[in-house]
């Protein structure tokens, strides 16, 4: 499945590599009620920094609309054990 990185996901100045790294990686993914139905997303790019990105899928091609560093009200969505290690400071 491709990956398109729209505009309004350049938002907080977050590369498209990064994005990109996030969404390769092993990460965690949970359904938003918006429609259309959007997705969001909670990994690490590759320099390890943990990130959420909100992406909806269209014609098999993921569409990135939001991307930022994770927040930390979206921290429990992380994959296990990364979430352990953030809720202790060490990422």
């Amino acid at each position: 499945m491709s990956i398109k990185i729209l505009d309004s996901a350049h938002k907080h100045n977050l590369s498209d590599d990064s994005s990109r790294a996030c969404l390769a990686k092993e990460h965690a993914e949970q359904m938003l009620d918006y429609p259309p139905e959007k997705r969001l997303y909670a990994g690490f790019d590759h320099n390890g920094s943990p990130l959420e990105i909100i992406a909806f899928i269209e014609d098999n091609t993921v569409k990135v609309i939001h991307a930022m560093k994770l927040r930390n009200s979206s921290r429990e969505h992380l994959p296990e054990p990364a979430r352990r290690s953030y809720k202790r400071g060490m990422l």
